[in-house]
C-alpha cells in the first residue's frame, strides 16, 4: 500500500510522496539527478538501457574501473527550501556489476559532496549501507541479474558481457547545511582499484520520485544499523582470513591499515581477522606490530577484530590461529629448513604449544583439498579445529565433483569436508575469502601473485550467532560451532534438530520418537533451494521454497536409527548462484557418548 495515499486509496504524487517522507522520516525527500557535471573517461549511453524502470528516452552514464582517472560528477534537483527538515535525502537510479564473464579485482568508488571525500562503496548484488563522517549511503537493488559460471548477459548496447549486475536506487542523505546556495548537491563517482577492472557504476536520467519502488531504501538510509535476530541471537558476518603485503614480504596487497579499514568501511564487515603467512611474521616486531594494530581498530559493539595468523605447513596443511584475547603468541610452524624440510613442526606440536600458552585459541584448516596446499585429515583435534572454512575464493570444498569448485589449483577428491565428517570428525563449517588483494569480505584476486584466487561468486563470509558484538562472544560462539559459511551474502538462517541448535551434540537418548530439523531462512535475493544433508546425502530438496526470499519448514527423519551416529546440515542455494551452509548437529548413540 506505500505508493498509494491511506485516505483514499489512491496513488500519492510526487508532493505527496515529500510529504510522506517527511512524516514518516523527518527527511527532506528530492531527485537526485539533474544535471551531469563533469564525465572523464565515463562511458555514455542514449540507446538501450538496462534499468528496472522505465524512465523513457533517458540517458546512462558508466563508469568502470578499467582505465585511472575516471569521474562522473552530477548535480542534484534543488530541493526546496519548505518544508524544512534537518537532513535531505536524494534518491537516484543506478547500477553496479562485473562488466566481464569472468571475475574482475573488486577495488571500490569513492562518493563525494561538493568536492569532498565522502564515503567508498563496492559492488554488490545486494543491499548494502555505507557511512561517512557527513552523509549515509544506500544501494536498493530492484533487479539482479547473474549468468551461470563462464556465461554471460547481454544486458544493453553497453553491457554485452556481463555475468552479473544488480538495477536499482541510491538513496544519500545529508545534513541539509550541506546544500549549495541553490538548494542542490554535487555528488562525485571516482573508482579507486590497484588494478584494471570492468566492475562499474551506472548512473540513470530517471526522475524517481513517483516512478519507482523506493520506500523499503528510504527506510533503510533513516534508521541506525540493524543485523537479522535468530532467536536471542544476532547473525554477525565477518570476513576472518585475509592477507596484506606488510611488511615486503608479504603475500598479499596493501597495508595493515588499509586492509582494515576496508574491511570496515567498504565492506561493511561485523568481524574481521588479518591472518597473514607465519613465515612472512618475524616473530619480534612485526608479530608485536599485528598485535597492536588489530587492538587499534577493535571497537566492541560496532567493529571486532580477532587477533589471529595462518600455520602454513606445506607437509600437513594450513591451520589459522585465533585467539580469545587481545594479545596471544605466534608459533611458526617452521624456524629452520626449506618448504619440504622434515623439520617442520606437526599439528599436535602447535595444540600443545597453544595449550602451554593457556591463552584460548582455536584452529581452523582451509583448502584441504587444493593439491598446492593439501591438508591431511589423519592430524585433527577436536579440542582445537573447531572450525573448517568449506568456501572461500578457493571455491568449495563441501563434496567432490561440485560445480562450485574454484578455478585454480587440482583437487585431491578424498579430502573435502563431506570426506571428513565421514571419519568422524565433528566441526563447525565456516566461509571467508583467504584474501590476498587488499579488499577484505571482497576478495577477488586475479593478480600476479594469485591468479588463481578468484570466483564467480562472492569471497566468503562467516556468520556468527551471538549474543553481542564482542571478542569474547564472537569467540565463543565459533568455538561452539555457533557460526554458518555464505559465499557472501548476508542470509539469516536457523538450524536446530529437537531443539538444539547448530553445532549441538544430541544424544539418542534425548530424541522421544524421531529428530525433527526446523529451519528457517531469509535470504537478500530469491532462493533457488534448500537442502538437508543427513550423513553425507540429500535426503530433502524443498522446491516449494524457490523463488521466495523467505522459508520455514520442519523435516522429520523417519529414518533415524538410534544405534547409528549421524549429523545433519542445511544447504542452501540462490538463483544468482550464492550459497550458504549451517554447521552440522549430530546424533550420537548414548554408548558413544
Amino acid at each position: 500500500m506505500e505508493p498509494f495515499a491511506l485516505d483514499d486509496s489512491r496513488r500519492r504524487n510526487p508532493a505527496e510522496t515529500v510529504a510522506f517522507a517527511l512524516q514518516q522520516h523527518g527527511v527532506a525527500l528530492a531527485e537526485g539527478f539533474g544535471e551531469v557535471v563533469e564525465r572523464t573517461k565515463v562511458r555514455e549511453n542514449s540507446g538501450r538501457i538496462a534499468s528496472f524502470m522505465e524512465f523513457g528516452r533517458g540517458t546512462a552514464w558508466y563508469a568502470t574501473q578499467a582505465e585511472p582517472g575516471t569521474v562522473l560528477t552530477w548535480r542534484t534537483a534543488p530541493v526546496p527550501a519548505e518544508p524544512t527538515s534537518d537532513d535531505v535525502v536524494f534518491v537516484f537510479a543506478m547500477a553496479l556489476g562485473n562488466g566481464s564473464p569472468l571475475p574482475q579485482p573488486s577495488g571500490q568508488f569513492e562518493l563525494a559532496i561538493n568536492g569532498e571525500r565522502e564515503l567508498a562503496f563496492r559492488v554488490t548484488k545486494y543491499l548494502d549501507h555505507w557511512r561517512g563522517p557527513n552523509a549515509q549511503f544506500v544501494f536498493h537493488p530492484r533487479r539482479v541479474e547473474a549468468a551461470p559460471p563462464g556465461g554471460i548477459l547481454y544486458l544493453d548496447d553497453v553491457l554485452t558481457q556481463e555475468s552479473f549486475a544488480a538495477f536499482g536506487l541510491g538513496f544519500l542523505r545529508v545534513p541539509r547545511s550541506k546544500l549549495q546556495p541553490d538548494g542542490t548537491l554535487t555528488i562525485t563517482v571516482r573508482p579507486q582499484n590497484p588494478a584494471s577492472s570492468t566492475r562499474f557504476f551506472k548512473l540513470d536520467s530517471a526522475h524517481c520520485l513517483a516512478r519507482t519502488n523506493l520506500y523499503a531504501g528510504l527506510a533503510e538510509v533513516c534508521r541506525e544499523r540493524t543485523r537479522p535476530k535468530i532467536g536471542d541471537l544476532y547473525a554477525y558476518f565477518g570476513d576472518i582470513h585475509t592477507h596484506s603485503g606488510w611488511p615486503n614480504g608479504g603475500c598479499g596487497t596493501g597495508t595493515l591499515d588499509e586492509n582494515y579499514l576496508y574491511a570496515r568501511d567498504v565492506a561493511n564487515l561485523d568481524v574481521y581477522a588479518l591472518t597473514d603467512h607465519d613465515i612472512h611474521i618475524a616473530p619480534s616486531d612485526t608479530w608485536a606490530d599485528q598485535v597492536t594494530k588489530c587492538a587499534e581498530y577493535h571497537r566492541p559493539g560496532e567493529f571486532v577484530t580477532l587477533l589471529a595468523y595462518e600455520w602454513t605447513s606445506s607437509l600437513y596443511g594450513h591451520r589459522n590461529v585465533y585467539y580469545r584475547e587481545a594479545e596471544g603468541p605466534l608459533f611458526p610452524c617452521r624456524t629452520e629448513g626449506d618448504y619440504w624440510s622434515p623439520t617442520h613442526e606437526t599439528p599436535a606440536q602447535l595444540w600443545a604449544r597453544l595449550d602451554a600458552a593457556g591463552v584460548p585459541a582455536i584452529t581452523i584448516p582451509h583448502h584441504p583439498t587444493a593439491t598446492s596446499h593439501p591438508l591431511t585429515w589423519d592430524h585433527f583435534s577436536e579440542k582445537h579445529d573447531r572450525l573448517v572454512e568449506v568456501y572461500s575464493c578457493w571455491g568449495d570444498h563441501e563434496w567432490p565433483l561440485n560445480p562450485r569448485r574454484g578455478y585454480g589449483s587440482d583437487r585431491s577428491e578424498h579430502l573435502y569436508v563431506r570426506e571428513a565428517l565421514a571419519l568422524g570428525h565433528r566441526f563447525g563449517l565456516i566461509a571467508s575469502s583467504d584474501g590476498h588483494d587488499g579488499h577484505p569480505g571482497n576478495a577477488q584476486s586475479p593478480d600476479v601473485k594469485h591468479h588463481h584466487l578468484y570466483h564467480p561468486l562472492g569471497s566468503g563470509r562467516i556468520a556468527i550467532l551471538a549474543p553481542e558484538l564482542t571478542r569474547e562472544a564472537i569467540f565463543d560462539a565459533m568455538h561452539e560451532h555457533r557460526c554458518y559459511a555464505t559465499t557472501g551474502p548476508h542470509i539469516a538462517m536457523s538450524v536446530t534438530l529437537n531443539g538444539r541448535p547448530m553445532g549441538s551434540i544430541v544424544g539418542a537418548g534425548e530424541i522421544a520418537e524421531v529428530p525433527i530439523l526446523n529451519a528457517s531462512v531469509a535470504a537478500p535475493w530469491l532462493i533457488d533451494r534448500v537442502q538437508i544433508i543427513k550423513s553425507g546425502s540429500v535426503v530433502a530438496d524443498f522446491a516449494s521454497t524457490r523463488h521466495a526470499m523467505e522459508a520455514e519448514f520442519a523435516w522429520p527423519d523417519t529414518a533415524f536409527d538410534p544405534e547409528q551416529p549421524a549429523y545433519y546440515y542445511v544447504r542452501l542455494s540462490l538463483t544468482d548462484g550464492e550459497m550458504a551452509w549451517s554447521s552440522p548437529i549430530w546424533v550420537t548413540p548414548e554408548a558413544a557418548l
